[in-house]
């Protein structure tokens, strides 16, 4: 990739685009397909969308990732594979951490009701204020994990992650009579 292809890329030269997916699909397809692939239930649609993926992360903040290629620390060729490797490991990590829901996981002897936050006095630190703000956004303001996610512009399934976690803080809180 010379700089004056990358220079009509990012600044939004539809034949360079066209030119650029169509001189690298194929290594990114062969970089998603052999990441995914070392997971049995990987299906051809699913790479396919990993794939997509790549290239919307090529693009999003106007090209704010193109825009960091460095050819003094990489060829094009390496640093695409790294990018494409790195948006496949992070879809198998939403993966894994997205097939049993953690509502689901129930630990022993707690029930699945949700302290009363308003009527809840908690001393300071026993939830980060990231944890704070999403069990405010959930339980005051009533919004949905999905509505958090897009308000904090963080995946969905982080926004459960974090109501799991501050959960479990505040019934350690309560079970130990107030102690930290």
């Amino acid at each position: 990739m010379t700089p004056e292809q990358l220079s009509r890329l990012i600044d939004g030269d539809d034949r360079a685009w066209r030119t650029f997916v169509l001189r690298w699909s194929n290594l990114i397809f062969s970089v998603v397909l052999r990441t995914l692939g070392s997971q049995q239930n990987s299906s051809r649609e699913e790479v396919e969308d990993v794939c997509q993926d790549v290239f919307l992360r090529l693009t999003r903040d106007g090209f704010r990732l193109l825009r960091r290629f460095d050819p003094e620390r990489a060829s094009f060729a390496t640093w695409l594979h790294l990018v494409a490797r790195s948006t496949a490991v992070d879809h198998l990590r939403r993966r894994r951490d997205s097939a049993v829901p953690l509502e689901a996981i129930e630990e022993p002897g707690i029930t699945d009701s949700e302290p009363d936050m308003e009527h809840l006095s908690l001393p300071a630190g026993i939830l980060s204020p990231r944890q704070q703000l999403v069990l405010k956004l959930l339980l005051e303001k009533d919004l949905s994990p999905q509505e958090v996610a897009d308000f904090l512009k963080i995946n969905v399934q982080t926004v459960h992650s974090l109501k799991h976690k501050a959960l479990k803080k505040i019934r350690h809180f309560l079970r130990n009579g107030g102690e930290i």
